[in-house]
């Protein structure tokens, strides 16, 4: 085990049950960093060591490989990042619009989730009589950030967002917290020229709509998940983060493009 400022440390592993090994790492080891870990398996042939199932263990002369997993430790008190544009804008499930895009921004390893859309409703040719929609949502799954982090969440107190407007004044977007069994929670927030952060309590999520991505298929479907969407949540029932622009607009603004930019969400 690679610790920060202790170097390779030897960790006896001992079996659980006839699949399952474990070993226990001691606190005072434990401090915030990044660290690297290979599990050595001895076999009646020798020792091989994961992952890649490389022959021989760290330590030994001919032992070159470098290849490990990682684990993150952090304090209790640290934000918790739910969406960071550089590493997960490719990851996110959204309905395709050519003026959805990720594009780098000067600093090293940072990016922004573009989202720039021309026209919220347009008619469908499969579709013509359906009640127009104006909305274009996208979500992204959390649920491993949060899982990551679970005692850490009971402290948290808000969700924040850094992004700006890219049309000339303030664009209104939605933000929501979604759950497994189809019901969000979410606020509008005016973002506005130039890249800032956004606050927003968590008390302050009330009941939105949740929006079905991937999109069903014929498009007749429903666009919106039709059952139960009220109720309270916990965090052991959060799935998803969903971004939507079309709520909290005026009959005249949902007509117009809209433009925005995301570059990261976090709790704190």
């Amino acid at each position: 085990h690679n610790a920060p400022g202790y170097g390779w440390q030897k960790l006896p592993m001992e079996r659980i049950d006839a699949q399952t090994f474990e070993a226990l790492i001691p606190a005072e080891k434990l401090e915030p960093g990044v660290y690297d870990y290979q599990i050595v398996v001895k076999t009646s042939g020798g020792y091989v060591s994961f992952p890649g199932a490389n022959p021989g263990k760290p330590g030994d002369w001919d032992y070159a490989t470098e290849q490990t997993w990682q684990v993150r430790i952090q304090q209790a008190d640290a934000p918790i990042y739910l969406f960071d544009a550089n590493t997960d804008a490719d990851w996110v499930l959204k309905q395709w619009n050519k003026g959805v895009t990720k594009a780098p921004l000067p600093e090293p390893a940072r990016a922004e989730f573009r989202v720039a859309i021309e026209q919220l409703f347009r008619p469908d040719a499969e579709n013509p009589e359906a009640k127009p929609i104006y909305d274009y949502s996208f979500q992204h799954h959390i649920r491993n950030s949060l899982l990551a982090r679970f005692n850490s969440l009971k402290d948290k107190k808000y969700l924040v967002l850094k992004g700006q407007s890219l049309q000339e004044g303030p664009q209104t977007i939605q933000l929501a917290l979604t759950t497994y069994d189809g019901r969000a929670f979410g606020t509008q927030i005016a973002l506005q020229n130039g890249v800032g952060e956004y606050k927003i309590s968590l008390k302050e999520l009330k009941a939105v709509p949740f929006v079905l991505l991937p999109r069903p298929y014929p498009t007749f479907l429903p666009y919106f998940f039709d059952g139960d969407t009220g109720g309270s949540w916990d965090w052991s029932d959060i799935e998803r983060i969903q971004v939507s622009v079309g709520p909290g607009l005026t009959a005249e603004e949902q007509k117009k493009p809209q433009a925005f930019s995301i570059i990261s969400m976090h709790l704190e």
